[in-house]
């Protein structure tokens, strides 16, 4: 399962979110993504670079979710598409995409991997006769 960062309150969560979304359209842009007045990101065609205009757009890296023992949750940053992309050579080590997007989490905040016992259990299904 996924690795994620864990916070207190749903505005810590969302503030974490608010930071990769911002560094994310800076850094996807510099990659000849179009990033729209409202933050998306258009995807290109992998093939040739073609910007996608009607392709589905990228409006958030994540939403926080609550946890059953309230705590929120958000992807850890290692899941970011293109994540070991290298956006800086000159520094050692290399940054990658999700080094640049995380870069202003605290080292503080802590990182769990996710588990089923997080979240409800789903709803039993009825048998088909």
């Amino acid at each position: 399962m996924a690795r994620c960062y864990v916070f207190p309150t749903q505005a810590d969560a969302q503030a974490c979110v608010d930071g990769i979304n911002a560094r994310a359209r800076t850094v996807y842009a510099a990659q000849g993504y179009a990033v729209d007045s409202t933050g998306a990101i258009t995807g290109k065609r992998a093939s040739d670079g073609v910007l996608l205009p009607n392709a589905a757009k990228t409006l958030t890296w994540d939403m926080p979710r609550q946890r059953l023992d309230g705590n929120w949750v958000v992807r850890h940053c290692e899941a970011v598409p293109g994540n070991s992309f290298v956006v800086d050579a000159t520094k050692t080590p290399p940054v990658t995409v999700a080094d640049f997007v995380a870069q202003d989490i605290a080292a503080t905040v802590a990182v769990e991997v996710e588990d089923a016992s997080w979240w409800p259990a789903p709803p039993t299904l009825k048998a088909i006769v």
